[in-house]
């Protein structure tokens, strides 16, 4: 029960934490490393979620930060199309019940039994896998995630279930930068 207590108050501080952390982790940032003499710099396609643009290259995906300091982009889980907020805080990438109903995953058998405490409040969440997790031009497969009411959640947060699967990504100038 200790566990299930402990995942609510990550993932419920999750939510939140990247608005108390932004303007330090943006101050300490120096600035982007200068091409060589000559050397004209690459171009990438470009993509735009809302204000958010998203620029993909190879298996290199680069987020600019929205005004808030969040770094937002469109995926696709399991073929369909789902905005998100990458959250480095986050254990594991969430989802609703809504968005779990669009991307097929069977509601109905999944065990809401798990007690979870949000920036919303108490909630109760049941764990999932996503088969197919799309970002740009990263694929993965089989990505643990959970799932909770959708009072509780009002977004999709890309957790550390995701992002540890990546070969590194890093925020540098209000830029994310994930690279598979």
């Amino acid at each position: 029960m200790r566990i299930y207590l402990l995942f609510g108050a990550v993932l419920g501080l999750s939510a939140v934490a990247p608005m108390f952390f932004q303007p330090v982790i943006d101050g300490a940032l120096s600035a982007p490393p200068a091409t060589q003499a000559g050397e004209p710099e690459k171009a990438v396609p470009v993509a735009s979620v809302k204000s958010v643009s998203v620029s993909s290259s190879g298996r290199n995906v680069r987020i600019q930060a929205d005004d808030s300091g969040h770094y937002s982009a469109d995926l696709k889980l399991n073929g369909r199309r789902v905005e998100g907020m990458i959250d480095t805080g986050a254990t594991v990438v969430a989802i609703n019940v809504s968005t779990a109903r669009k991307i097929g995953i069977s509601v109905a058998s999944l065990d809401f039994r798990n007690a979870v405490q949000t920036a919303n409040g108490p909630a109760k969440a049941a764990m999932a896998r996503i088969s197919s997790f799309e970002i740009g031009r990263i694929k993965l497969t089989d990505v643990d995630a959970v799932v909770l009411e959708d009072r509780a959640l009002g977004q999709t947060l890309v957790g550390m279930s995701a992002l540890s699967r990546l070969s590194r990504f890093k925020a540098e100038n209000n830029v994310l930068l994930l690279e598979q």
